[in-house]
């Protein structure tokens, strides 16, 4: 069996990437995608491989040309008792922005990815981890 971190890892390489390859086999058909940005999630895996991979390729494009930055960084969230996270930080254009990746789990699988801004992402703590 995996350990707990496991499937976050390839989750943060999949950004550090932007490679959608990477993450698509961990996710589970019973998946459901949320942000705290957003009114309406996400509640198929198909659906949510095809907005991330849109979205990867527009960051690609802006990244190529110098425009933004993304990079995943393995976190801990101290007001989620220490809930391990992926802090995900974009820069580019005047924008700064960080958010919290939170999943939940089965049987080995993602079956939930949270996008979220509370808790705060600049208080989580930093593990200096960047997967690959």
């Amino acid at each position: 069996m995996q350990n707990s971190k496991y499937n976050l890892e390839i989750l943060a390489a999949a950004w550090n990437r932007l490679d959608i390859q990477l993450l698509e086999p961990q996710i589970s058909e019973n998946f459901s995608y949320d942000s705290q940005f957003v009114f309406k999630g996400i509640k198929s895996k198909a659906e949510f491989i095809s907005h991330l991979e849109s979205k990867f390729k527009a960051i690609r494009l802006l990244k190529d040309a110098g425009q933004m930055s993304v990079v995943a960084e393995m976190g801990l969230v101290p007001t989620l008792n220490n809930k391990t996270c992926i802090i995900l930080s974009q820069e580019g254009s005047g924008m700064d922005e960080k958010v919290l990746l939170l999943i939940e789990e089965d049987q080995n699988l993602i079956t939930s990815i949270i996008v979220c801004f509370v808790p705060d992402p600049n208080k989580a703590i930093r593990l200096g981890i960047f997967p690959q």
